[in-house]
């Protein structure tokens, strides 16, 4: 097992800051959010090169990236907000392919 945190733990908003903290507190993995590149966690874009910005801070920081997170509300009762978070959520996606991993995470918030 590789003791990992959810990067939203720390305030910082870079993805080498994140990164580096993740590492100096004694984790050897992460799950990243966009959120910690100043992006929404389920954008409706991922900029070109932010996914290699934080590969390369994951690997600058001897850090595993475990996991994209791309939570958004699948039970929210407008349709519409539902449909906006598996669209942008999918693009994230996108963004997880570029990185060391390829898994992602979704979570259904009640």
């Amino acid at each position: 097992m590789v003791p990992g945190i959810f990067a939203r733990t720390y305030a910082a908003k870079s993805a080498a800051a994140v990164c580096a903290q993740a590492r100096s507190d004694g984790f050897a993995a992460l799950q990243f959010n966009l959120s910690c590149v100043g992006l929404p966690t389920t954008p409706e874009r991922v900029p070109d090169g932010v996914a290699e910005t934080i590969a390369g801070a994951a690997k600058s920081a001897g850090i595993e990236l475990a996991a994209l997170s791309g939570t958004y509300n699948m039970i929210h009762p407008d349709r519409a907000l539902r449909a906006r978070g598996a669209r942008h959520g999918s693009r994230g996606g996108d963004a997880l392919h570029r990185l060391p991993r390829r898994r992602g995470h979704v979570a259904i918030a009640p």
